[in-house]
């Protein structure tokens, strides 16, 4: 049983330290818009997307939604404690005098 504990903790490091490393490639980064209306600035994380047109861009796209699906637990828990929206107060309106 203690061997089956351990095997789980090092089976959780090298899960979250994959996951970092992914997050330092730019394969999962955390993605952010505005919604105008309502005056929200809403985060969270997406797969990332490499602009080479080379083989290694093609490479990396077709890699990055197979790792976003793979570390998904961890993405939300990241979208819970950095992620969601937050209140964008509106820029005052200047007035011309």
């Amino acid at each position: 049983m203690k061997k089956l504990a351990v095997f789980v903790v090092i089976l959780l490091f090298v899960y979250c330290a994959a996951y970092g490393v992914a997050r330092w490639r730019k394969c999962i980064v955390m993605n952010r818009y505005e919604v105008k209306e309502q005056h929200l600035l809403v985060r969270h994380t997406a797969p990332g997307v490499d602009v080479r047109k080379d083989w290694k861009g093609d490479f990396k796209n077709k890699l990055n939604p197979v790792l976003y699906i793979i570390f998904r637990p961890l993405e939300l828990i990241e979208d819970r404690l950095r992620g969601g929206s937050s209140r964008n107060s509106p820029l005052p309106v200047q007035h011309q005098s």
